[in-house]
Order: structure tokens, then sequence, then C-alpha cells
């Protein structure tokens, strides 16, 4: 497509190829530009660092999220505001066609042996959620009308990048991902015919005046409430333990305000991992939500370090230890002991395991605040222990000093036997506790967390501790050698 003064098509069947192919190129970049910054949960190879910034590598994969606000529709010069309403048309039909895509890969998918196929029907079922889910982010609905229904989109191009990846390192889809696979289908086949019907009953009348004021009676906004209530349902499925990432805060709230020097920096680092600090390098400086001083040190010619110890307070954010792990001398409790310990030395106490998998020689473990006997989901610490060195080899500490604060937490107004009588008799649960979890954009509430067994798969589900209600419900993807620390 050729760039002009006014870029949008009228959009009753698709966007031209060459735009569509512009917009996949884009999310991809912007995709892979995430994984950058997020880290691979598998630590990844070392890469060079630059004086400018410095990308920490951060191990247990990270369940990336688009921003889930509504993206800002940008009035173009005509007054009659046509331009707008083709561009609200093409973003809405593109999300029909993206999710027909996504529907149609998962069934060549499911039945398909072929690892070259697997790998491309998984590549464009990656590209084609994501995309999905930008095109209702653009859609002038309110936040609560299409919250899940992105992070479904979301999780679903999420977790065809996670068994991608599996199928990179050599390893094969199991038959439990081909039981998830075809549970995501089912729903994106429902969507799919959701859509189909909006758009039959629509008849090419798309009323953006009606939608953008949030009148209930808009048939596109009471599809799209309807989808969010359903949505609300999906089973979601995790790999790296529930809420393994909360939304980033504008402002970390749990880094104190005054601002250290480059040398006390250092000295943090040093004295971190017992180094001279002469020995130490520095590697520039990480710009963004917490800004940090950047550091390598050789400990020798086999082993290095990098680490990120940020500007405000000083506190060691992220580190990554290359050093080879390939004997099992350690187990997984063990390597929950030694993280424990480790926390508690930086200064990070009244920290509870939650979640913990192994890998071979590593063990990865997230770790959460815990005050008062809840669990607080948003101060999350994550990290790796080699189990053949008994040390913590991978760290990230962002959500912890994003979101940390002393919170006043109520009291629950139901028991933990009432939550109970509003599961399903279908879970059979094996363990219960309180946690205070995200919920929604930014607002945190009070649940009892079960953790149960339905025909196989573990299930997490969340009753609200103070309305009953049912809050959020986790499916796990086990992996070989999975487990939870309780």
């Amino acid at each position: 497509m050729e760039k002009n003064d006014n870029p949008i098509t009228e959009k009753v069947e698709k966007i031209g190829v060459d735009a569509e192919r512009e917009r996949e190129e884009d999310a991809i970049r912007r995709y892979n530009e995430r994984e950058k910054k997020y880290g691979d949960r598998r630590g990844g190879e070392k890469t060079e660092r630059t004086k400018t910034v410095f990308v920490a590598v951060i191990v247990a994969l990270s369940i990336l999220s688009l921003t889930l606000g509504t993206l800002l529709i940008i009035e173009k010069s005509g007054s009659d505001g046509s331009d707008e309403e083709r561009y609200v048309k093409a973003e809405f039909y593109n999300f029909n066609d993206y999710v027909g895509d996504v529907d149609e890969n998962l069934s060549k998918l499911i039945v398909s042996a072929d690892r070259a196929s697997q790998q491309r029907y998984l590549g464009e079922i990656t590209t084609k959620s994501l995309l999905a889910a930008e095109s209702v982010a653009a859609l002038p609905i309110r936040d609560e009308s299409k919250f899940n229904t992105i992070s479904f989109a979301n999780k679903v191009s999420d977790y065809a990048k996670y068994l991608n990846d599996q199928l990179i390192d050599g390893l094969s889809i199991t038959e439990q991902d081909f039981d998830n696979l075809k549970e995501i289908h089912r729903a994106a086949t429902a969507l799919k015919n959701d859509l189909a019907d909006l758009n039959a009953n629509m008849n090419g009348d798309f009323d953006l005046k009606s939608l953008k004021s949030g009148d209930a009676s808009n048939m596109v906004l009471k599809t799209f409430d309807e989808l969010e209530t359903r949505s609300e349902n999906y089973p979601k499925l995790i790999y790296d333990g529930p809420f393994s990432d909360a939304l980033e805060q504008k402002t970390p709230k749990g880094l104190p305000e005054t601002e250290i020097t480059l040398a006390q920096a250092k000295e943090v680092f040093a004295a971190t991992f017992g180094i001279d600090a002469a020995n130490v390098e520095e590697t520039g400086e990480t710009a963004g939500v917490i800004e940090t001083f950047d550091f390598k040190a050789k400990i020798s010619d086999a082993v290095e370090i990098y680490a990120n110890v940020s500007k405000r307070g000083g506190k060691l954010i992220s580190f990554n230890y290359f050093a080879d792990c390939s004997e099992n001398e350690y187990d997984l409790e063990r390597c929950g002991e030694i993280g424990e310990s480790f926390l508690s030395k930086i200064g990070l106490s009244d920290m509870k395991a939650v979640w913990a998998t192994e890998s071979g020689a590593t063990a990865y473990i997230n770790f959460a605040y815990e005050t008062n006997g809840v669990i607080v989901y948003n101060d999350m610490v994550k990290m790796t222990v080699c189990k053949e060195r008994g040390i913590v080899s991978n760290f990230d500490a962002r959500e912890y000093y994003l979101n940390h604060v002393e919170r006043d937490i109520p009291a629950p107004e139901i028991s933990e036997d009432d939550a109970r009588g509003k599961l399903s008799v279908s879970l059979n649960v094996e363990s219960a506790r309180l946690a205070y979890i995200p919920y929604g954009e930014s607002k945190e509430i009070l649940a009892y967390e079960f953790e149960g067994k339905y025909d196989g798969p573990t299930y997490f589900v969340y009753i609200d501790a103070l309305s009953g209600k049912q809050a959020q419900v986790f499916k796990v993807v086990e992996t070989t050698e999975g487990t939870l620390l309780i």
C-alpha cells in the first residue's frame, strides 16, 4: 500500500494484502522487542550489551500482555468523521479475520503430526492472535467490555509461542498440550461464530456514534459485553505460575526516593556477589520505569555475571549468572530453600515460594510477598536456581519493586467453608489459602485460592473473600516435572 495523506481505506472485505503483511511484520517486531525486554524462560544465550541500554536477561517465561487500554482514535481532517468510522470498521473487520485465521490454524495444528507444519501453524497462531488483540484494543469500547477478550487473545498468542519454542528445542507437543489446544480451539470457534452472527445481524450498519457513547443498545457493544461475561469462565492457560506478571506501574511503588551514585551501585553489586569492586565493570544504564546502573563481572573464563541495580534506593533488580549447569545435585525443595536464603540476604523478607518447576538441571521458582498469612501476588520475584552449583543463577524483582507497598488488606467477609461451597463439585480441592490478587487492570481483591484437579489437569479457582463471587480461574499447563510449592 502506498503511503498517502489519507491511508485509511473503506473496509468491508479485507484490508489490502500488502497492508496486512506490513502490519503483521510490525506486530512481530513489537513481539520480539517485548521478548527482549522480558526475557526468555530458558535463560537464552548471552547477547551483547551496549553502553547506553542494558536489557536484563529474565528467566521464567513471562505471560506477555499488550496494554489493555483503548487506543486513541485520532480524528482526521474531515469534519464528518468518516475517516474515523472507516478506521474503526477496519479494525473490527480485521479482528473478525484474525479470529477466523486463528481458528483455522488451530484446527490444522490439532490434526498435524509433522513438526515443520506444527511450527508453521503455531507461528501463524502466535501472530494472528496478537493482531486480534491489537484490533480489539483499538475499538472505541470501554475497557470493561473488552478486557477478557484481549486477555484471551494474548494468552493464545503466548501459549502458541511457548509450544513453538518447545519444538525448536527438540521437544514435542504432548498429549496434555493437544488437550489444551482443543479447548482453545473450541473457544476460538465459539468466538468466530459469535462474530459471524454479529455481522449478519448488523447488516452493514456500524453505528459508531452510539458505540463511542457506550449506548447499551448498540449491537457491537452488546455482543462484546456478552463475550466478556463468557470469557471470564475460560480457564486461562498458565505455565509460569498464576499471576506471574503484574501490570507495570508508571512509578515504582517499592523503591526508596533517594537516588544513589554509580560508585554506590557498584558496591551493591560487589557485596551481593562477593566480588572486589575493582573487578566490576560498568556496562551502561537502563532507562524506563525502573532506571538502573548496569554492570558485569567475570568470575572465571567460563563464568560471568550481568546485573542491574536501581538508581533509586540501590536495589538489585535483576541479574543473569552465565555458567554451565548440567548436573542434578540439589532437589527442588532444597532449591527453594536456597532461593529464600538469597532473598533474605538482599533484604527481601516475608517471601514465600508460590510456584516451582524444573527442567533439566535448572529450577524455576516464583516467590511472592506474604503478610499475615495472605499471599500478595503483585509483589512477585522470579528466579532460577542451578541444581548443580546450588546458586541462584537468574533473578528478576521488577514486579516486586513496581508494586510493593504495605496494603490495608480487609478481613474476609465469608469463611473458607462458604467459599468452598461456591466451587464446582467436579473440582477435587487439594489446598486452600488467602491471596491478594490482581483483578482487572489496576484493582486488587482478597480471595480464597483453591488448588485442585479435574480429569487430570490442575486448576486454580479464586473466590472473592468479600462477595463470594468467582473472580478468576487458571488451568495449569503441566510440564514434565512441574509442581507447585504450597
